[in-house]
């Protein structure tokens, strides 16, 4: 999904990122936020998930959520 981010496939690959956020591993979460926070105004649809994982137990994946957020201009 992140090689589709940077090949300008966000339509098709944000329904997986989003879905991956929710994954039991952190590795898999923290690489879903990173290629959202990556994606900027195309994750806008993926929003409320992004803020959800703000509060992810990870500080990894919490920390990433709130950079995403900020770029989005929004609050956790």
């Amino acid at each position: 999904a992140h090689a589709l981010v940077f090949a300008g496939e966000t339509e098709s690959t944000l329904p997986v990122l989003v879905r991956n956020l929710g994954h039991p591993s952190q590795s898999v979460r923290l690489h879903a936020m990173i290629a959202l926070r990556e994606i900027g105004e195309s994750a806008r649809p993926a929003l409320p998930a992004i803020q959800k994982a703000a509060a992810d137990p990870w500080s990894y994946v919490a920390r990433e959520s709130a950079n995403a957020l900020t770029q989005l201009g929004a609050t956790p």
